[in-house]
Order: C-alpha cells, then structure tokens, then sequence
C-alpha cells in the first residue's frame, strides 16, 4: 500500500497539474485549493504502483489480509479526521458518518470472503467449455497489476474504496483519482495510508 507522491511540508501530494479553486458547498465559497497531477506525474505514479505490485501479490493473501486489518485500524483512529473532511466535502454529517461507518465493515467483509473463494488453478487440467467442447480452458485468479478507480462526488470515500479494496485483497495495486469537488477527505485517508 505504497501509493503516495511526494509530500509537501503540510503533508499534501506534491503535483505539477492544474491547480483547481474548490468551493465549500455549505457556504459557497473557495476555501480548498489542490493540485492536480499532471500526465507525467500520473504516469511515474503508475510506474510506481505496478513495480510494487508484485512484492504486494507475492507477499500472499494472509499478509495482505494483515495489512488491511491494520489499515482498518488507522481508518478507525482517523475516524474524527475523515468525517470531519467528508463533511466540508459534501455538507452531509450524518451521511459522511454512514459512510465512514461502512468502510471498516467493507474490510471485515473482503478479508473474512477472500480465503473462501476458490484458489488460483493454474495447474488445473484443461478442459472443454460446454457450449463448444473445441474449446479449452481452465479458471486462473490473476490480479490486474494495476486497477485504476476514478471516483464521483456524491459518495466520495465509499466509492473510492468499495472497488479499492476487494483489488487490494487480490494483490493489485489501485490508483486512485477522487472527485475534484469532493477532496478533502483524501488527505486524511493519505495519512491512513502512511501509518501502514
């Protein structure tokens, strides 16, 4: 989970993109600046994220499952941090805490779920599909190297991390680009990050 760019001395990304004006939705107001990174930093982060992948996959399902449990734990702590965020990001307090709420359980979910599913069959038998029996094949679970999630403004931390972390889970890595309108929250679940 080595997914940030560098960091500025108040600990945000550090990006040479567009710099996008971002209003309070309570008050109408600019009160948020970021960065966006541009092409060339999205790249080398992309670069980044798969050569890390394979120690991510090939560390095995228990340790990722370790990893997301303890990322649960710095979710938790950070609970106040992130509401807070979500909050201003969207106006809605008892929605960002629904939503905060479901994020640990998602994780509960994803790590009981995974070793239950069926393993990889790579050196399974082939064998012939039913519709068309010319046609060979055989089941293997392989992780995508990279999962790309651009998420909207309406839910912004659920569907940021509801595709993120069954992807985790399997031994991806997951790039993520949260709503321009919605960002705030994404400073404090960085800091999530980097507790891990």
């Amino acid at each position: 989970m080595n997914a940030q760019p560098s960091t500025s001395a108040a600990g945000s990304p550090e990006y040479s993109g567009e710099r996008i004006a971002v209003v309070n939705p309570r008050t109408g107001l600019v009160d948020h600046h970021l960065t966006a990174p541009s092409r060339a930093d999205v790249q080398q982060i992309a670069q980044r994220l798969r050569v890390a992948q394979r120690g991510w996959r090939d560390a095995g399902l228990a340790q990722r499952i370790a990893v997301l449990q303890r990322w649960r734990a710095a979710l938790v702590a950070a609970q106040a941090d992130i509401i807070a965020a979500l909050t201003v990001d969207t106006g809605r307090h008892l929605i960002a805490i629904s939503e905060f709420q479901a994020i640990p359980a998602y994780i509960d979910r994803w790590t009981k779920l995974v070793p239950q599913l069926p393993p990889d069959q790579v050196d399974a038998p082939m064998q012939p599909a039913s519709a068309n029996p010319a046609i060979m094949f055989r089941p293997q679970y392989v992780p995508y190297a990279l999962v790309g999630v651009i998420s909207p403004w309406n839910f912004p931390l659920t569907l940021t991390l509801i595709d993120a972390i069954p992807a985790l889970l399997a031994g991806a890595a997951v790039l993520i680009k949260p709503s321009e309108v919605t960002p705030r929250f994404v400073a404090p679940l960085l800091r999530t990050v980097a507790a891990i």
